[in-house]
This record gives C-alpha cells, structure tokens and sequence, in this order.
C-alpha cells in the first residue's frame, strides 16, 4: 500500500482535523471539569503498608477527613472499597460526594463517613503548584493547534501528517493519563480513558520513529532493527501499563507492590519508550546530511524533552526525589516542545507550510514567550521560597 496516496485522500485530513478538535474540546472539558469536582481530602503523607492498604502518617487538621474523625496511624483499605470509590481515590475524591472509608484502627475494621465539602483550591499545596499545570495546559493547547495548522496547511504531505497526526496521539495520551484531568461519572469509562492513554502516547512515539525513517533514504540495517525493536517495545509497553488502572479497578493490581512497582517494569514502560525513538532519530541525524539533517533535528530536538519527561519523572522518583520540581519536568516539558516546533516550523522552514514570517518577528514571538515563561517560574518560585 502507498502510504503518500493514503495521505492525499481528503478522508485523512478531514479526520485529522475532526481528532484535533475533539482532543481540544475534550481536553479544556476535562481540565474545567476536574477543577470544580476535585476535592480536597487533606492527607498530607501515607505509607504503604500492604496492597490497597496505607498508613495515614499527616493529617491537615482543617481537612475533611480530620474532621470526620481520620487519626494519624489509620490504616485505609482501599480493597473494601466498592470500585467505584476506589476509582475516585485513584483519580477525584469528588467535592460534595459522601465516601464510606474503611479503616483499620488499634486492629478493629470500622467505617468513616467522610464527606468532600472542600474543593481542591483551598490545598495550600495546590496553590503553590498549580502554575505548573498552567504551563502544561499552555503547552498542550499549542501543541494541537500546531497540528491543526499543519494539516490545514499541508494536507497532502506525509511529513506534515506524520508530525500532526504524533502531536496529536501524544496530546490525547497524556489528556486521557494520569497527568491529564480524564474524568467521568462512570468509573468504568474512567478506568477505560487511562487504559487508552498509553496506546494513544506510545503510537504518538512509534510515528516519531516512522518519520525518522524518512530521512537519509535507503535506511541502513541497524536503523531498520532499531525501528523495529521500538515497535515492539512501545506496544509491549503499553499493554502492560494498561493493566495498571485495569487492575486498579478490578482490586486485583496495586502499583506500589509486586510486579508493576519494580525497577523493571519502569524501565519497559517509562525509559524505553521515551528513549528507543530518540535513538531512531538520532540514527537517521547520523546518516543525513545537509538540510535534510538539519530538518529532522529541528523536528526530533524540539520534541526530545517530551519524550524525555516521562524517563526524569522515573528516575527521579526511583531515587525518592519528590517535590514540585519533579512534577515540573513533566509540566514544563509541552511549552518548551511548542515553542521549540513553533520556531523550527516557520523561522526553520521545518516543512513548507505555505508562509513563513521574517527571523526579526519568529525570535521577537519565542523571546516575549520565554521571558514570560520564566517571569513566571520567578514568581512562583519567589511564591514558594517565601
């Protein structure tokens, strides 16, 4: 099958467009959303201490769940829980709804009534990190109307498809994951999102390692086994992280134990997919030569630290690192890729996209946005020191 005739036909632009628009609405819908249901329970520290089950180390004595009478040295079991509760707990403990909380106490089994009458906003935490989740929220919203503009521009390009059709897959991987606000009133539909997310994030990956096989033509052995071994990865990989949220669900699976909470299971699901693409590019930058070099790094560089994310996030939480800054590299890391593809696309002349504006204007637009992307981070950072 010819790829680039499947390209030209109008049904492929006109349903990029239709997934572009839908991944835009449902991911603003869902932001909104997961910020007026959101509650806020208060438990400031657990311990794990057996699957579905944690120890309530801090409490926030203004909280919901203090005031309903939870005591530090409680023990939550998540497993006595119907699911659909336990799916709040995974996702939203929604404002307004009344949860039934089995605990453990002093070795008797008793129940809480805890009721969400807090909204996320009065976290004191949330308030020094919610600029974070503005960042990402910016990033992701250029990100799709980049591809939007891509396909509107070049609709009969397969370079322009491919790069749309990543930017896409990869906005509705991470809306529909555990960093987006997926949410919905039937948990099973929730549950069905997550397990989704890593098949839309990893085939966004597996198309960065299709377009890098475009350069430098005919691809040399290694590259195609590289390529090769990425596809397999990337799909074992996300079947396995769809058994995460499934097993969540089911009460079967509780990541912070046995299989799915080893350095292992890390490796297959958040280095390997992030780095065996980048790897794929990398070859490809290796073998070509002039602009066509020049083209696939612009398009690989501005797009590596979202790849990249995923892979810090691991390791820093492999080594106990935890904190704002941690969550940072994954929220941070879609407005530095909008902006790196924004400059490569029209001061690079990254593809013909039928109009190109002078230097003067492109660096004049990436300096007014860096200046207030750190402007930003300062305020936050001066916010949280003091």
């Amino acid at each position: 099958m010819n790829i680039a005739l499947v390209v030209r036909s109008p049904f492929v632009a006109r349903g990029l467009i239709a997934l572009c628009v839908f991944a835009l609405v449902q991911f603003v819908a869902s932001t909104i959303l997961a910020h007026v249901i959101d509650g806020y329970v208060g438990l400031t520290g657990i311990e794990h201490v057996a699957p579905f089950q944690f120890r309530v180390t801090r409490i926030d004595p203004k909280s919901p769940v203090a005031r309903d009478g939870l005591r530090v040295g409680d023990v939550i079991d998540l497993h006595a829980m119907g699911r659909a509760q336990r799916v709040d707990w995974l996702r939203y403990l929604r404002d307004g709804v009344r949860y039934h909380v089995p605990i453990v106490r002093n070795g008797s089994h008793q129940i809480l009534n805890v009721s969400m009458d807090r909204n996320i906003a009065d976290d004191p935490r949330w308030q020094r990190i919610r600029w974070q989740f503005y960042l990402g929220f910016a990033g992701i919203l250029i990100l799709l109307v980049l591809a939007g503009f891509l396909v509107v521009k070049r609709p009969n390009s397969l370079d322009a498809t491919l790069l749309a059709t990543t930017l896409i897959l990869l906005a509705l991987g991470e809306n529909f994951g555990y960093f987006g606000a997926w949410f919905t009133p039937q948990d099973w539909l929730t549950i069905g999102g997550l397990a989704l997310s890593p098949f839309l994030w990893n085939t966004g990956l597996a198309l960065l390692a299709i377009y890098a096989m475009r350069f430098a033509r005919p691809a040399s052995r290694l590259r195609r086994i590289a390529t090769g071994v990425t596809f397999a990865v990337l799909a074992a990989a996300a079947g396995l992280s769809a058994l995460d949220p499934i097993g969540w669900w089911l009460g079967t699976i509780d990541d912070s134990f046995g299989f799915f909470s080893t350095i292992g299971y890390g490796v297959i699901t958040s280095v390997l997919p992030g780095l065996l693409p980048l790897i794929c590019a990398a070859l490809a930058i290796r073998d070509a030569r002039g602009a066509e070099r020049s083209r696939i790094v612009w398009a690989t560089g501005s797009l590596a630290l979202l790849f990249l994310a995923p892979v810090a996030y691991f390791v820093a939480g492999a080594v106990n690192l935890h904190g704002p800054l941690v969550a940072l590299t994954k929220n941070i890391a879609f407005p530095i890729a909008a902006i790196g593809l924004t400059y490569a696309l029209l001061g690079r002349r990254l593809l013909d996209v039928g109009f190109a504006l002078n230097r003067a204007a492109v660096f004049g637009a990436v300096s007014i946005l860096v200046v207030g992307v750190f402007s930003l981070l300062e305020w936050a950072l001066g916010g949280w020191l003091g």
